[in-house]
């Protein structure tokens, strides 16, 4: 064989190599991998993923349709008392769709095949429109002994890498403010309360500000077209409570004739307590001024002023303004408490 032919079939070669090893880089976020601790600045990384859509994680296809950020919490959950992990994705375009799963690694040497194999400790999976997803990682989820990988799975559900996400990993305090007032008594009667990812974050504090009858239907990123589906369910079911929390509008505007359908819905319920909404967005307003309006128009529904409660109180919020330090989730709870 002459030695172009070889110099020929040598080129060929190595073009299939870097053609191979470029669709393994594409497996992995870029970086791939990176480290917090207790004191670090926010942690970024950036989805190479070719895009797509996705069933979900079981069937996803890393670096086509998902790919794998590798987090190194260093620390002991002693290190990490009073601080957690926020983990979020965002994008541009609302209509764009990206699911976030957060798995913890088994021992020995991570890899994303078998960190994403691992249990999970936090998901995120709501759906348009929407431009981010949050979970978090907590001291509890940590390994006794010091250092702890952990996967974060981001799934293209409908997503074009046109719009790629921007992935972020942040240390949150929680600030202890001034006591909170003592709590009320407990209710008597069950209590449903349907939310998003506030209600979630403070579902230790009203379940202590409630009682055992408070049943919780509250997950992150929740739209309020998601929570009339959720609530239908629960009436036809005959499972809602004899005193109703809602606490949405975080996440979006609520239009007057979706708030209308549901406290329909919720008709038959002697007491609905409705939360308005503290959070730095341009719906924040609108969302409020619908709100105001209820307990004029409908008899069984009360308002717990949340913005009113919050002004001038920054103790009651971590780094988001969303979301609450362990200070705000009391006083919240009991005024909610005190509501039903």
């Amino acid at each position: 064989m002459s030695n172009k032919r070889w110099t020929f079939i040598g080129l060929l070669l190595a073009m299939g190599v870097a053609c191979i090893l470029s669709i393994f880089r594409l497996n992995a976020a870029n970086p791939t991998t990176g480290t917090i601790s207790p004191t670090s600045p926010p942690l970024g990384w950036d989805g190479v993923g070719a895009g797509g859509t996705s069933n979900g994680e079981d069937t996803c296809v890393e670096g086509v349709n998902c790919d794998t950020f590798l987090l190194t919490v260093a620390g002991t959950p002693a290190d990490w008392a009073g601080k957690r992990i926020d983990v979020g994705i965002s994008w541009v375009v609302l209509a764009s769709d990206y699911d976030l799963y957060i798995h913890k690694c088994p021992d020995g040497p991570p890899t994303a095949a078998g960190c994403n194999a691992g249990p999970i400790v936090g998901t995120s999976t709501g759906g348009p429109p929407s431009t981010s997803e949050l979970s978090n990682i907590e001291a509890g989820d940590l390994n006794p002994a010091g250092s702890t990988t952990f996967s974060v799975h981001v799934v293209y559900f409908a997503a074009t890498a046109g719009d790629q996400y921007r992935g972020t990993a942040t240390v949150v305090t929680d600030n202890s403010g001034p006591p909170p007032p003592p709590p009320p008594p407990h209710a008597t009667v069950p209590v449903t309360a349907i939310g998003d990812s506030v209600l979630l974050g403070a579902r230790g504090a009203l379940g202590n500000a409630v009682g055992p009858q408070l049943q919780i239907d509250a997950t992150v990123n929740r739209q309020f077209d998601d929570a009339l589906a959720v609530v239908r369910v629960l009436r036809d079911g005959g499972l809602l409570g004899r005193r109703v929390i809602l606490h949405l509008g975080n996440n979006g505007l609520i239009r007057p004739e979706q708030l209308d359908e549901m406290i329909g819905l919720l008709a038959a319920v002697p007491r609905v307590v409705v939360v308005n909404v503290s959070v730095p967005r341009p719906w924040e307003g609108p969302v409020n001024d619908v709100i105001r309006e209820l307990p004029g128009r409908f008899p069984n529904v009360v308002v717990v002023d949340w913005k009113a409660e919050t002004v001038n109180h920054p103790e009651y919020f971590v780094e988001d303004g969303v979301h609450l330090t362990n200070a705000g989730a009391a006083v919240y709870a009991d005024r909610i408490a005190r509501s039903l």
